[in-house]
């Protein structure tokens, strides 16, 4: 399965942990309105015109954003896009952000009393954050951990859940 992140940060002019494959950038249609938002508050509204892939990132420019020190000023900064603007993805692909409140379950289907909470992004892989409200589960996104994400029923499988316990 491919999935995507939603989010993407702006750093130093450069965006920052974009997952992503060329399909995804091809098929956006730019320009395209994105958000720069600070701590959950909304910093500026822009439009990208131009975004191409380097080497393991991605460059962008904004329309009618010209000047260094003004583009400085987004460091930091995150940048979201609507998702109604967001490309469409085939039956086994999704935007991470969507698992977001998923339910874990065994590998026998069993609901576990856990919830997806956040994504955690790390050079080496992702982290699911599981909670039950009493505790918080941090699991690698791989496959040893996580099995079958099922998007009808709204459930991530955890394999060899119970080793989390001991944790």
């Amino acid at each position: 399965k491919q999935w995507y992140q939603r989010r993407v940060a702006i750093t130093a002019g450069g965006v920052q942990r974009f997952y992503t494959n060329s399909n995804f950038v091809k098929d956006l249609k730019l320009p395209i309105k994105v958000s720069l938002k600070r701590e959950g508050v909304l910093d500026t509204v822009l439009s990208i015109d131009t975004l191409k892939k380097s080497s393991n990132f991605f460059l962008l420019s904004f329309c009618k954003v010209k000047n260094r020190e003004k583009l400085q000023s987004f460091v930091g900064a995150r940048l979201y896009l609507s998702s109604k603007d967001l490309p469409k993805l085939k039956s086994e692909e999704y935007y991470v952000d969507d698992l977001i409140g998923f339910q874990a379950v065994g590998e026998d289907a069993q609901k576990i009393s856990w919830y997806l909470k956040e994504v955690r992004n790390y050079p080496a892989n992702d982290v699911f954050v599981f909670s039950d409200n009493t505790k918080v589960f941090l699991i690698p996104f791989v496959s040893k951990h996580i099995g079958k994400i099922n998007m009808l029923d709204k459930t991530i499988e955890i394999i060899n859940w119970k080793e989390w316990l001991e944790i």
